[in-house]
């Protein structure tokens, strides 16, 4: 895992800066019901735009109390802008590896659509899921033909945001409702809830602040707390 990150982390910043290359990154503060106490994530996210079209790749790291590794994230994705009878709509295919320990990796791969208003974005996707155990890791000796992954081939994401003011404003504020963020994907009955900022120091400047609610079975009958975070990044858009 440590490789796979040294050589990711080696394509991002040897990347050639050309005037339609961004970079961003965060950083998140939270506890839930698995970290056992206070948790730590860093994620920074390339992105190279042609045209309509635009390439992203992000990586994260995490540091808990737990045996999770540091590497904690990596996703790849590619997106189109379309217009259909001028109704615009932008298409992004995705792939998704997180690693949970030594023992357990999950890797997500789909596509999601979203439309975006003055004050509003919506956001609809699909999503295939795969946990999968590592045979190094584990014992396996008394079991002769073992199954190392589960499977979940149709899972929907959705993401809904409400700005106060129009999107392009020099500030704004936003609340959201999603079951997925860069690095995470929840199912369908653990909706997480957003407060959003952003603040655009500059043309290419931008800096943005989100607290996020996890809950676990929301739409369910019963709910329980989970978790949450707080996030504070900025966006450089190089020109």
């Amino acid at each position: 895992m440590k490789r796979h990150f040294i050589i990711c982390l080696l394509v991002i910043f040897c990347m050639p800066v050309f005037s339609q290359l961004s970079q961003s990154a965060y950083i998140d503060v939270g506890s839930n019901s698995m970290s056992s106490g206070i948790f730590g994530r860093a994620a920074y996210i390339t992105a190279y735009r042609i045209s309509n079209y635009e390439a992203r790749v992000g990586l994260q790291a995490s540091t808990t109390a737990t045996d999770q590794s540091v590497f904690s994230g990596l996703f790849v994705d590619v997106s189109g802008d379309y217009a259909f009878r001028e109704f615009p709509i932008s298409v992004s295919l995705f792939f998704r590896y997180n690693p949970y320990s030594a023992l357990i990796s999950e890797t997500n791969f789909g596509l999601i659509a979203s439309h975006s208003r003055d004050h509003l974005e919506v956001h609809l996707g699909y999503d295939s899921r795969i946990y999968s155990m590592h045979e190094g890791e584990t014992d396996l000796s008394d079991l002769p033909d073992p199954d190392m992954h589960i499977y979940e081939w149709r899972n929907f994401m959705y993401k809904g945001i409400l700005w106060l003011k129009p999107m392009d404003h020099t500030w704004n504020l936003g609340g959201s409702l999603t079951n997925c963020d860069d690095f995470l994907i929840q199912q369908e009955t653990n909706p997480m809830l957003t407060g959003l900022f952003k603040y655009s120091l500059k043309a290419d400047w931008k800096i943005y602040s989100e607290l996020w609610y996890q809950g676990a079975g929301m739409l369910n009958l019963s709910a329980n707390h989970y978790g949450f975070y707080f996030r504070a990044g900025f966006i450089w858009q190089i020109d």
